[in-house]
């Protein structure tokens, strides 16, 4: 449990620190050139999710019916044009149509990296969030917490094998 703190306190304080970057990147013409980065120093593209990354979501999914995706992210990379951040973007409808008033899921990296962290709400009585941290998209342990009107549960899995699922109000 101390481990698990300790990691997502420091995605959060990444995220914090990503949370202001700008629009610096349009189009297709590359990353930016020098004087389009902003303060923190990070380029921004959309961009779309590879191969590995959708598979890996659709795994992550039959694990939590409550993840949603679509194909957009929007990535943050360094000077060096290595990402550092990846943020799906999920348009407004797409929310309604699947019943949510809320979803952000964001991983360091590339969502195959290992290290996600996301939230929902489905309106006041139902709402969630989890972490999946790991060395692959095959050896990972993805913990989640849900709460609906009178309880809440907490589920975890080790490589796609669920080893924990506790219930209490």
């Amino acid at each position: 449990m101390h481990l698990r703190l300790c990691i997502l306190t420091i995605l959060c304080a990444v995220l914090c620190a990503l949370s202001s970057c700008k629009d610096v990147h349009k189009g297709n013409e590359g990353i930016g050139t020098a004087s389009s980065v902003d303060s923190s120093g990070l380029f921004f593209k959309k961009d779309s999710l590879t191969a590995a990354e959708l598979g890996f979501l659709k795994t992550l999914r039959k694990e939590n019916d409550n993840i949603i995706w679509i194909n957009g992210v929007d990535r943050y990379l360094d000077s060096s044009g290595n990402i550092v951040l990846s943020r799906l973007v999920i348009p407004r409808q797409l929310l309604s149509d699947s019943g949510f008033v809320y979803f952000s899921l964001d991983a360091i990296g590339f969502l195959t990296d290992v290290k996600i962290t996301y939230s929902y709400s489905r309106g006041q009585a139902d709402y969630g969030n989890g972490s999946v941290i790991g060395d692959t998209p095959d050896h990972y342990i993805h913990t989640f917490k849900g709460c609906g009107v009178t309880a809440c549960s907490e589920t975890l899995y080790k490589d796609g094998v669920k080893d924990l699922d506790v219930m209490y109000k």
